[in-house]
């Protein structure tokens, strides 16, 4: 029997829903504040994958340019096993799964009503299936790339593998913070449907179960390591180079180690005396081109010989043309 969360598609339970009220809520630990925000944090996070959609478009297009010369390639069949992999992510729609479990959750006269812990458990596993789907996405990409670079290193057709090699790069980075943030939506929902209720039959077969925590069910050693996401070159060199307040207002003073002045008036005599020193040298150049002599009989014997012409002169050539013309006429008349 396949696992649930290796199925592309999948049955949905029924869509059945349950009522608590807002201080029994609070009384059974029913975070509704949790869940709704968890829910809101993925609908965000997929609604805001554009980049990771062109990458894949823009994927698709180099296989369709490159499948007729590198059809023996390793690297365009890893493109190709990657393109079917982003097919199968768009095709599960998980964005859909995430806005119809949002839309079930209301409140009416200070009554909560959820849905099920089936249809909970249904999100889960799709997520858990996002997930999985995401490390082989990196795993692909990561894989394609090294076949990639090798083309670039050896300089064949590397124009087009330089392009190709930026588009896997950038959807292997993008399935990385992905994976993460699909981590942290699955956590926590699981938290949340810890307490609620089943709505009729368990869903889930006995055999199987949702994993506790998905980081750890993935096992990927780089997804525990933490990168920082913001660049700090820029903020530290406009921390490096503050202005400070001066009374002069020709001066400016950075706040660096080794503090130095710009002086802007030496800075415009300077630049004026290089400008004028070039224009006097370009004038002077211009007056002082007094060419050079050259003896009319030494380049009189420097040119070429030119071979004497022994052809016919232009009005011999007419005259013999006209000749012969006037010849076929006159054939011409006798025979009729």
């Amino acid at each position: 029997m396949n696992t649930y969360w290796n199925m592309l598609y999948l049955e949905h339970p029924p869509y059945a829903t349950w009522s608590i009220k807002s201080s029994s809520a609070m009384e059974t630990d029913v975070n509704v504040d949790l869940c709704k925000f968890v829910l809101n944090t993925a609908i965000n996070d997929l609604e805001s994958m554009d980049i990771l959609h062109g990458e894949a478009a823009a994927l698709s297009r180099l296989i369709y340019r490159m499948k007729n010369k590198f059809r023996n390639d390793k690297g365009l069949r890893s493109m190709v096993a990657l393109n079917k992999a982003l097919i199968n992510y768009y095709n599960m729609s998980l964005l859909k799964e995430y806005k119809d479990l949002q839309s079930i959750i209301e409140m009416e006269d200070g009554v909560y009503i959820l849905p099920s812990k089936q249809m909970l458990e249904y999100v889960l596993v799709r997520t858990q299936g996002f997930a999985k789907l995401m490390a082989k996405v990196e795993s692909i990409a990561r894989y394609t790339a090294h076949f990639l670079k090798a083309r670039i290193n050896l300089g064949h057709a590397w124009s087009i593998a330089i392009i190709a090699y930026a588009t896997v790069s950038r959807i292997w980075f993008c399935s990385r913070e992905t994976l993460r943030k699909s981590c942290n939506w699955y956590n926590g929902l699981y938290n949340c449907s810890k307490n609620f209720e089943y709505v009729g039959l368990s869903w889930i077969p006995k055999n199987q179960s949702l994993p506790c925590n998905l980081r750890l069910w993935l096992s990927l050693d780089w997804l525990n390591a933490e990168i920082s996401m913001r660049d700090t070159t820029e903020q530290n060199i406009s921390q490096q180079f503050t202005p400070e307040a001066s009374d002069n207002t020709n001066e400016i003073r950075f706040n660096t180690s080794n503090k130095f002045k710009i002086d802007f008036p030496k800075l415009l005599q300077e630049n004026a005396s290089t400008h004028n020193v070039l224009d006097d040298e370009s004038d002077n150049d211009d007056i002082n081109d007094i060419g050079e002599v050259i003896v009319r009989e030494t380049f009189g014997r420097s040119l070429p010989k030119v071979p004497s012409n022994t052809e016919i002169p232009l009005s011999r050539k007419r005259k013999h043309v006209y000749a012969n013309n006037e010849g076929k006429t006159m054939r011409k008349r006798r025979v009729e």
